[in-house]
């Protein structure tokens, strides 16, 4: 028998997490320059809801070490939430719309 995919144990987290932390925390953060493009979509479709780990203009800052030079536009961002039939928004840290 083989054994599990990488993806299987943070699925499984992400999964875990928002039955568990339902009306504790309402939202479960997705680190896609951490697990990349494919994994993202399949944790977002785990219970995820925030691509987490991006600013503004999705990159990644330099001073993310082995994250750096990662980058997920806005545009492709937005096309991920819409195969998902995910709305999309733009937030700032504290979850509110962002301005910008």
């Amino acid at each position: 028998m083989p054994g599990r995919a990488p993806i299987d144990e943070h699925r499984a987290m992400v999964a875990v997490s928002r039955l568990l932390l339902s009306g504790s925390i309402p939202h479960i953060q997705v680190p896609w320059p951490r697990v990349g493009r494919d994994a993202a979509r399949t944790l977002l479709q785990s219970g995820g809801d925030d691509l987490g780990g991006a600013l503004l203009d999705g990159r990644v800052l330099p001073q993310a070490g082995v994250e750096h030079g990662s980058e997920l536009p806005v545009a492709d961002a937005a096309a991920l939430a819409a195969h998902l039939f995910r709305p999309f928004r733009r937030r700032t840290t504290d979850y509110r719309e962002a301005t910008r």
